[in-house]
This record gives C-alpha cells, sequence and structure tokens, in this order.
C-alpha cells in the first residue's frame, strides 16, 4: 500500500493524539498489559490485573490501556510505534508478545483491524478508525467491489498493494499513519490513478473496453450499464464511439445479449459476473447459427461479411 503520490484516502480520529501521554521511559519488560505492574514501576502504587498499569513512574501506558478501544485503536492510527517496546515483530522485544494476548492468527486476519461488518473480506466497513456506518467510511464503494455482483469479487491487489501480514513493510507501520495508499499497479487497471478524494481516471474498470479511459467518483449514486460504456439507451453519438458495428446494430434495435448472450440478459441484468470486467471480450450469440472468425461474423441474419475489425 505504497505509492502515495498517486493518491491516498486517510481514516482520522479527531484529537486522538492530544489523548495519549508523551513517551517517557518506556515500562519493563514485567509490566505488561496482562500482568498489573508492581510498586516499583509505578513509583509506590500498584494497578489492578490486566488494567494497563498507571501512566505514573516508569510505565508508559495509562489505566486502562489494555482495552481494544484504545490500544487498538491507537496501534492503527500509528499513534505510537508498538515495536519501540513490543520488537519489530510485535513477538516481544523489550516488553511482551502481542501474540501473548491476540488469538492466533491474527497478524494474517484482516479483519482483527478493519472490515468485517459487511462480508469478511476486510475490506471497510469497519473503517480503520471503527466507523461502522457504509456512508461514512473513507471509500464507500468498498464492499461493491469485494463482493462481486456484477464482476468477479475484486481481490485488495486490485487497488492496493496487498500485505503478507499486518507487520509488512509498508503496510502497519510506515510514513503515513492512518492511510490506505491506493496503487492499481497490479490490477486490471494498472494505469489508474486516485485523486486522494474519492475520485478514480484512467481506468479500465469503468472504461468502455476500448482503454484506459474509464472513470468514477465514490459518491453514492447508483450506477447503470451506461455509466460506464454505451449501451441501448445512450443514442447514436456515444454508439458511434464503439468498435466495429456496435453502432449499426444498437440503431437497428439489437441489444447487448444477441452478441454477448453468455454476460447479460435482455434486460441488461449480468448473467455471470466472471464474465464482465475481467479484462476480456467475450462473444457468445444467442443464434447458434453465427460465429465470430477474426473479427468478423458470420450467420443467417446477415448475408454480408463484415471485415471491420472488432
Amino acid at each position: 500500500m505504497h505509492r502515495p503520490a498517486v493518491g491516498t484516502f486517510m481514516c482520522t480520529l479527531a484529537g486522538l493524539a492530544a489523548c495519549v501521554p508523551a513517551r517517557s521511559t518506556p515500562h519493563d519488560s514485567g509490566s505488561g498489559l496482562d500482568s498489573g505492574p508492581s510498586a516499583a514501576d509505578t513509583g509506590g502504587s500498584t494497578g489492578s490485573q490486566g488494567d494497563g498499569g498507571s501512566a505514573g513512574g516508569d510505565r508508559f501506558h495509562p489505566d486502562g490501556y489494555d482495552d481494544p478501544a484504545v490500544h487498538g485503536l491507537e496501534a492503527k492510527l500509528n499513534v505510537q510505534d508498538c515495536r519501540d517496546c513490543h520488537g519489530a515483530d510485535l513477538a516481544g522485544g523489550s516488553g511482551l508478545s502481542c501474540d501473548s494476548c491476540h488469538p492466533e492468527g491474527w497478524r494474517t486476519d484482516c479483519t482483527f483491524c478493519h472490515g468485517g461488518s459487511s462480508n469478511p473480506t476486510g475490506a471497510p466497513p469497519l473503517d480503520i478508525d471503527g466507523t461502522a456506518d457504509p456512508a461514512a467510511i473513507s471509500f464507500m464503494a468498498h464492499t461493491t467491489h469485494v463482493t462481486g455482483s456484477i464482476a468477479a469479487p475484486f481481490d485488495c491487489s486490485e487497488c492496493h498493494l496487498e500485505p503478507d501480514e499486518a507487520t509488512s513493510p509498508g503496510h502497519l507501520f510506515d510514513d503515513t499513519p492512518a492511510v490506505a495508499e491506493v496503487d492499481f499497479s497490479a490490477g486490471l487497471s494498472d494505469a489508474g490513478l486516485y485523486d486522494g478524494k474519492g475520485g478514480c481516471s484512467n481506468l479500465y474498470c469503468h472504461g468502455d473496453g476500448r482503454g484506459d479511459n474509464g472513470t468514477s467518483v465514490d459518491d453514492g449514486v447508483p450506477r447503470t450499464c451506461a455509466s460506464c460504456h454505451p449501451d441501448e439507451t445512450s443514442g447514436s453519438t456515444a454508439w458511434s464511439s464503439m468498435s466495429g458495428e456496435h453502432s449499426r446494430h444498437l440503431n437497428e434495435g439489437l441489444d447487448c445479449a444477441w452478441c454477448h448472450f453468455d454476460d447479460v440478459d435482455h434486460d441488461k441484468n449480468v448473467i455471470d459476473p466472471s464474465l464482465h470486467v475481467d479484462g476480456m471480450v467475450e462473444q457468445t450469440f444467442e443464434k447458434s447459427t453465427i460465429w465470430r472468425i477474426s473479427g468478423t461474423c458470420i450467420g443467417y441474419c446477415h448475408g454480408q461479411l463484415h471485415w471491420e475489425s472488432w
């Protein structure tokens, strides 16, 4: 999740940093979140088991810091660098291992830090700042992209550099805390650009299938077929931008299902999402007496050959 020059979207929690005491001397390895501090650690007062200890003396974390809503949020927003005490891989270092409290597999479970509200992919909601309202998260269309209603479900790698685990370089601990960098380089829209405000351009997806010419804005407005490419409702001006004999066929009243029968039906419902926005152009004809050879269609309804390349 790098390439901030391409564009970023940011999750923040206003005022969080102001609630965190400035770093003094970190607590020692014997006074972690799951064991109350000693009198020596706290300057004479002891904390309760699991309460995170006191902010006094040599301890850094305040009372109640073991609450996931507190330390979990600070970790995700990188308010402090947990590695300073818990090690580069959070396996211990000079303090406790995060594995001593967190369940097995947490490092590779995307929903441990984000997602999980609408589906198990890790895509928000939840956002990394805990926002659960789909209309208030940093990118509202996340769920639409990963659930595959009109295309095969998109993997995170379509829009992000996907880490192997939480502590992979450039993920949880990087130079852009609380930011998920957008990087299209490993996806279908490898020329895509993100403006940092919900707008994408130079896309194959959301394009007309003839190049990296698609644009989209994350505005919550429902999309139709014609939002990305012309269809039978678009009119002759839009049809003229399409390849081959599209314009002629549409002017004669044919719809998409005549030539893309496995993809879409006559009511413009996507039949097989795996064949839509997949980087390929598939032709399957409703009439079995029509076939396509090297860009030319031959069949009973023509009586002539089309030599223009599709």
